[in-house]
């Protein structure tokens, strides 16, 4: 049995329970001062029992200034009505944490948006005893939230509002298309979207566009620029310019792109390709006319500008040259002799060799040709070409005595095939001398005289590709 007195026992006793006790209310005490959020707590009769220094830390107010006050002072008039409610709120609900964000007033004067999070707290008996508030300066969130969702509505009212048509596709189904976009296609934009994109394509170019979805949906081509024949929600045709590119939404692969109607535009551009095509061909017809014209003063040469004309344009081909390169060779080839129309019949068709003033007024034909060609607007060195299609790399041609690089490519080209039909066929003073002796010739002076890669071209057609002049 003990020995202690019942009086000592219970003093004993109670020392041994409230031990731990006091231990958690000094823990407690510990957390609430280095809590990082400010920490307040309400008494029941609406003034400030305790205050954190990270409450100090938001608002300024050292905490001999607050405990006592009501809390009320700490928010602009605006929020006070809504902070007194909720605090008196508090007092008749459970334990559960109600959340608010208010403007409060620093003790400078200065005005901070805080998160509040309250709770009531209750003794063992269920008797409300205080709240406890937690707040946070949350300004900067706030501000960047709040230019965020600005920056959202002017982004959604420029899309909304532009000139193009902007849509997003999610797999092959329409999943966002502003008014812009819905219109080109005649429909309402809550009528497109959920569609088959595939459904608005006209049919000539739906493998087309299958293709490109393709490319951007397996990420080998992210963004695409193409221009495809649509049909109208009515069946009306349009043409619609499309400018797309794979993007991640909601970590999920998505196609947005840009739509426009270009059905103006591209039937503008076709009406002035036909128009230039019926200028080419009348420019055609005309030089067609004066190269016959020069043929039937000259048939000797007849059939020469033609031959010419073909050879320049396949040693072009051979070389690599655009389409519209060798258009621009097959022309100059065509008018490469028109200046021979300035030298009389007498001399083109003479059967004995020339005098050397005789053969000074045939080395003129290269100027008149010029002067003849070189105010026309070709969209290509015509008048150049007619002009150097006589010089030769080492000086030694005419009629300026160009050499190497100061001789244009065109000109180059021209000058073999000229040399080449020239020496293979019949001439008035001579017999033909043969292809033989002609692609000698250029093949002695490959380098010299003539242009390397012409000569190895003009070569291989002849040897290799059995190229004949009379074709």
């Amino acid at each position: 049995m003990s020995n202690r007195s019942p009086d000592r026992a219970g003093r004993e006793g109670a020392a041994e329970h409230s031990a731990p006790v006091d231990g958690l209310a000094s823990a407690a005490g510990a957390a609430f001062a280095a809590m990082p959020l400010g920490c307040v707590i309400i008494a029941p009769d609406l003034t400030i029992a305790d205050w954190n220094p990270a409450a100090t830390r938001i608002l300024g107010f050292s905490r001999a200034e607050v405990v006592g006050r009501p809390p009320f002072g700490l928010f602009v008039p605006e929020a006070l009505r809504d902070a007194t409610r909720n605090f008196l709120a508090g007092m008749e609900t459970d334990a559960s944490v109600r959340s608010w964000t208010y403007v409060n007033r620093t003790r400078d004067g200065r005005e901070v948006q805080c998160e509040w999070q309250n709770v009531a707290l209750r003794g063992p008996d269920g008797r409300f005893i205080g709240t406890l508030g937690t707040f946070a300066d949350v300004t900067l969130r706030e501000r960047s939230q709040r230019r965020l969702e600005e920056s959202e509505a002017k982004f959604r009212s420029l899309v909304e509002q532009s000139l193009a048509g902007i849509y997003m596709l999610d797999g092959e189904r329409v999943a966002y298309v502003n008014q812009r976009g819905a219109e080109i296609l005649g429909y309402a934009p809550e009528e497109a979207i959920g569609r088959r994109f595939i459904e608005a394509i006209d049919e000539r170019d739906n493998d087309s566009v299958v293709a490109q979805f393709a490319l951007r949906t397996a990420g080998v081509k992210s963004k695409a620029r193409y221009t495809v024949r649509a049909v109208r929600k009515d069946g009306a045709p349009v043409i619609i310019g499309i400018t797309s590119a794979l993007v991640s939404v909601d970590g999920a692969p998505a196609i947005i792109g840009i739509l426009q109607d270009v059905t103006e535009h591209e039937q503008a551009k076709q009406r002035i390709l036909d128009h230039a095509r019926q200028l080419e061909d009348a420019m055609l017809g005309t030089i067609g006319a004066v190269t016959a014209m020069i043929e039937q003063r000259d048939p000797y040469t007849a059939g020469h500008e033609r031959h010419v004309s073909a050879l320049g344009e396949a040693i072009g081909r051979e070389l690599g040259l655009s389409s519209a390169q060798c258009r621009g060779l097959q022309i100059a080839g065509t008018v490469h002799d028109i200046g021979k129309n300035a030298i009389s019949v007498e001399i083109l068709n003479k059967n004995t060799r020339l005098t050397d003033a005789e053969f000074a007024l045939i080395k003129e034909h290269s100027q008149a040709g010029y002067d003849v060609l070189k105010d026309i607007e070709f969209p290509w060195p015509v008048a150049e070409a007619v002009l150097q299609h006589h010089e030769r790399l080492d000086g030694s041609g005419y009629p300026r005595g160009l050499a190497a690089e100061q001789i244009i490519p065109e000109a180059r080209i021209i000058a073999v095939a000229d040399v080449v039909e020239s020496m293979a066929t019949r001439r008035p003073y001579r017999s033909a001398l043969g292809l033989d002796k002609a692609l000698e010739e250029i093949t002695q002076f490959r380098g010299a005289r003539y242009d390397a890669d012409v000569v190895d071209a003009c070569v291989t057609l002849f040897r290799d590709k059995e190229y004949r002049l009379d074709a």
